[in-house]
């Protein structure tokens, strides 16, 4: 008998491909034919007649099939569809099929309406009627779902116009857009809801925004009399403040994100003042810098108090306490410079505590040296000075420090901890690894925050607010700052997606945590994109992404590493390609941020990859490129004869595991720049530095033993990991029989 097989998008003129079968012969064979001829896999295909798919094991006699019926080949391909949390559903879909289809099961699977979502392919938003083959679609391509929801701009007039946008984008979108419809400068706007100023990092998700929502929108043209309002284009790397560190900081203060306060701020023997309205948590040097312009003077030549004290540019209303309604003094030259040696002389307490919680105090002046106050407090404790270090509210301060320069107040107090009691703390880590902590996912999206239990902070002598160095795998590292979380476990770090990839773990694995110390502000870095995410973006990279992402926000940025950046419309993904200095700083308000040259393209999709081999013996590091195909056992041999030694006399390891000679860059999931650890194979060498343990029949033992000492003339050898839930190090001593013989 014949069968005629049609392709599911035939033509008028397509009469479809006709094959000769015997009936009680499985039709897997013919549909194999087929696909061959199509030079197509035949898993790629769905036959059906009507709407019933037919299976392999299915006969011409089985189905009842009559002579010269009709067979639809369905050309299928699988797709991945995956949210903001990382989650993929995988669907296996017609590549000619509507994707209506896939939308509203993905709906119904996460118990949501299908018109709060919104999916996108290589950053071009996906509609009803498309088809993977409209749409170019691969096998095993990824598609991104976002949450969307409508949100209605209200200006003074009551006129509304409605937005969908993604409840994880940033509201900077919204605005620009809505300023362009109206032919205004966005700085001349100023949107809210409830009362509460929007910014532009804001998210829907972040303000909690329902479907719906209407948001407010005023000009902020308005000439007020003496209110005067600090105009959006004035304060927008301020309001940028509320993004990641200092957003999750301030709802530790109880604070909502974009609260606004008013503070008067008059001039000295005069009565008039002027009134501003500004964020909580914005600097003072914005009011600074707006009151002089619009008093028509330098900024240097004014001095602002509250209460007779002065106030820095970096204080913030919350840091201050203002009030609404509160006043600021403003001092010109002829009023302070005879005040000037009253301050410095004016004396206040502080008080110090040791870690007994007995205080001491002291009366000293603003302008006195701390180091002085140090000398006096050890002597007193008749310890040397350098016996303590002394902390304000969690940092640490220098002997070059005043109570000036610290904005100390009468009755501030200032912690002494014993350096001693510190080293003892220190040497139990070394003991027991407590800062190996097991990754879990974060509660918070933010690239350049992990958190700890308040417990392990305490444990590991880190401060809120401290620069963090994690350790993860091949190799990688990176800077976060650490914050504190009541619901995190004590043995667990949080981290987002963005970091671990950074690390190249993933939940569940182990890093190590150390105190980065003091990392510099960075002097300059240079940010490029990368090629695949900007794919049909519009927006201005740097205005529209770079910027409210670093904006007074004081993020620690390492070389090399990667970070996305969610805006209304699109998400795009950066590169860190250098820093000044190399390889940590912190992006703060000073640094210049460069962004020219062209997007990155991802290696990882290239066919070579370069890594680096490091000599345990002496550190010394080089680097290879070669296919992610080959066996690296042509490395081995490469890096043997550039050492000028056998290459049986050495051992390669990734992340603390044997890489054997057919492993492949691709088999052992290399990336660039990832490191792998050479050693010596000669265990019998008295200056071994290291000791490879395999075969053990407790995993936990096996691994790299590094010397650490002697006992009695006797290598010990120590390795840290993990035993029925707790840290432990493991011992071992290398010794001779008496007889030499081993």
């Amino acid at each position: 008998m014949f069968i005629y097989i049609f392709p599911h998008c035939n033509t008028e003129d397509d009469v479809g491909t006709p094959v000769h079968c015997i009936r009680n012969f499985p039709l897997l064979e013919i549909f194999k034919t087929y696909a061959e001829s199509k030079g197509i896999d035949e898993s790629s295909f769905r036959f059906c007649i009507g709407d019933k798919e037919i299976q392999h094991n299915d006969t011409p006699n089985s189905l009842q099939l009559e002579d010269n019926c009709l067979i639809i080949a369905k050309r299928v391909i699988l797709v991945k569809v995956k949210d903001e949390t990382g989650e993929e559903t995988t669907y296996r879909i017609n590549m000619f099929g509507m994707m209506s289809g896939v939308f509203k099961d993905y709906a119904n699977r996460k118990g949501v309406e299908e018109t709060s979502l919104v999916f996108y392919s290589n950053n071009n938003m996906i509609s009803q009627n498309d088809t993977p083959d409209s749409l170019q679609l691969e096998d095993d391509c990824l598609i991104i779902a976002k949450r969307v929801i409508l949100v209605k701009v209200k200006d003074e007039t009551g006129e509304e116009t409605t937005y969908r946008i993604n409840k994880f984008g940033m509201m900077s979108g919204v605005f620009k857009d809505y300023a362009s419809r109206k032919g205004v400068e966005e700085s001349s706007l100023h949107y809210s809801i409830n009362g509460n100023r929007i910014l532009p990092i804001d998210t829907p998700d972040s303000l909690q925004l329902d479907n719906d929502a209407v948001i407010d929108v005023e000009s902020n043209d308005i000439d007020r009399g003496d209110s005067a309002s600090l105009h959006s284009h004035e304060s927008i790397e301020t309001h940028d403040e509320s993004n990641g560190i200092l957003g999750q900081m301030r709802s530790t203060f109880g604070q909502i994100f974009n609260n606004t306060i008013k503070v008067t701020v008059k001039e000295f023997s005069k009565d008039k003042g002027t009134v501003f309205k500004m964020n909580r948590s914005s600097p003072m040097s914005k009011v600074f810098k707006a009151y002089a312009r619009r008093k028509g003077v330098e900024e240097s030549s004014l001095r602002f108090q509250l209460d007779g004290e002065n106030i820095q540019a970096t204080d913030t209303p919350l840091s201050l306490e203002l009030e609404e309604g509160d006043q600021i003094d403003a001092l010109t030259e002829a009023h302070y410079s005879a005040a000037d040696q009253t301050d410095v002389m004016r004396a206040i307490t502080l008080q110090v505590r040791d870690d007994s919680g007995e205080i001491t105090q002291f009366k000293v002046r603003r302008s006195v040296k701390m180091s002085e106050i140090f000398k006096v407090y050890a002597s007193r404790k008749g310890v040397d000075v350098s016996s303590f270090r002394y902390l304000f509210e969690g940092k640490t301060i220098q002997e070059t420090d005043t109570p000036d320069l610290l904005n100390l107040r009468d009755d501030d107090l200032i912690v002494a901890k014993r350096e001693e009691k510190i080293s003892s703390v220190l040497q139990n880590q070394n003991k027991h690894p407590c800062n190996r902590l097991i990754v879990e996912e974060a509660t918070n999206d933010d690239n350049s925050v992990i958190s700890l239990s308040p417990a392990k902070m305490e444990e590991l002598l880190f401060f809120r607010g401290d620069t963090i160095i994690i350790e993860g795998k091949k190799g990688r590292d990176t800077a976060c700052v650490v914050l504190a979380d009541e619901t995190c476990d004590n043995e667990s770090v949080r981290m987002n997606e963005v970091v671990r990839n950074n690390l190249r773990v993933r939940s569940g694995d182990t890093v190590t945590l150390t105190n980065g110390g003091d990392i510099p502000y960075g002097k300059r870095i240079h940010i490029l994109p990368l090629a695949d995410t900007i794919e049909g973006v519009s927006d201005n990279l740097f205005d529209d992404y770079i910027k409210p992402y670093f904006s007074h926000a004081y993020r620690p940025v390492k070389k090399g590493d990667l970070f996305l950046v969610h805006s209304a419309r699109h998400s795009v993904e950066f590169k860190v390609v250098e820093t000044n200095p190399a390889p940590y700083c912190i992006v703060a308000p000073d640094t210049v941020i460069h962004f020219d040259g062209k997007p990155v393209k991802r290696k990882d999709k290239e066919d070579l990859i370069s890594f680096r081999i490091t000599y345990s013996e002496t550190g010394e590091e080089t680097i290879h490129f070669v296919n992610k195909s080959s066996p690296m056992s042509k490395v081995f041999k490469t890096y043997a004869d550039r050492k000028g030694v056998d290459e049986s006399s050495l051992r390669f390891l990734l992340d603390g595991e044997f890489i054997q000679e057919n492993d492949t860059p691709l088999t052992l999931d290399l990336e660039n720049d990832d490191l792998i650890d050479a050693m010596r194979n000669d265990i019998d060498n008295e200056h071994t530095d290291e000791i490879m343990v395999e075969g053990c029949g407790i995993d936990e033992i096996n691994g790299v033993y590094k010397r650490q000492g002697s006992n009695d003339d006797v290598p010990k050898y120590v390795h840290s990991g993990r035993y029925n839930g707790n840290d432990e190090e493991f011992t071992l001593y290398r010794c001779k029989l008496m007889d030499d013989t081993r």
